[in-house]
């Protein structure tokens, strides 16, 4: 059993065709994008997911050590072709890709999309990376239910998790706010470093999770 936290969990069991998780630095954000993307292919076995990071710099340094310890928690084996960026696994495989390029965000098909620091890049780069995400994400699930595509980030300024998940906001859109302190585990030190670095400004979308 992993322990997550309460705002993982709302991640994790949300049904809606896009769900956001906008939150401060430490609140788990990967964590979450990681066990349920590895959760998809558990419950649609052989359907490829995807998991998308602004540059293949944050694909080696947050995607390849999350992966590697979720699929070992969750108990399932994999092998990891670095070369190509996908954990093959016997239940489906997790494709990894750069969005800081989109016209390479082709060649291949999935059922599940995730995107990780969708506010780090611009709005209208991330929007226009978006729709590749999209036309990727087409395989049809045996329950007939919408392909999803969730997104995490730490908010940075009125950008695309504001455009997308509060200006446009609909019924398909689920959007989920953490603040750094509601993960237990982080120690007091880390929320005092926070508050001698930052601004009021900054303080509100980097620990509180505010846009």
């Amino acid at each position: 059993m992993i322990d997550v936290l309460e705002h993982q969990l709302e991640f994790i069991q949300s049904e809606a065709t896009h769900t956001g998780l906008v939150a401060g630095f430490g609140s788990g954000k990967s964590k979450a994008a990681t066990l349920k993307t590895a959760e998809h292919l558990k419950y649609y076995p052989h359907t490829n997911a995807a998991y998308y990071l602004p540059t293949y710099s944050l694909i080696k340094d947050i995607a390849f050590p999350n992966f590697q310890i979720t699929l070992d928690e969750l108990g399932i084996p994999y092998e990891l072709n670095k070369t190509d960026k996908i954990f093959i696994t016997p239940i489906g495989n997790i494709i990894l890709r750069s969005l800081d390029n989109p016209a390479y965000i082709v060649g291949y098909e999935v059922g599940y999309s995730l995107i990780d620091e969708a506010d780090v890049m611009s709005k209208v780069k991330m929007t226009e990376a978006f729709i590749k995400v999209v036309g990727r994400n087409r395989v049809p699930l045996w329950d007939g239910t919408p392909n999803k595509i969730d997104l995490v980030s730490t908010p940075e300024g009125f950008n695309f998790m504001y455009e997308f998940f509060v200006k446009k906001h609909n019924q398909s859109k689920h959007l989920i706010r953490a603040k750094s302190t509601d993960n237990h585990h982080l120690p007091e030190s880390f929320f005092e470093t926070l508050r001698n670095t930052y601004s009021k400004e900054q303080l509100a979308a980097y620990m509180n999770g505010e846009f």
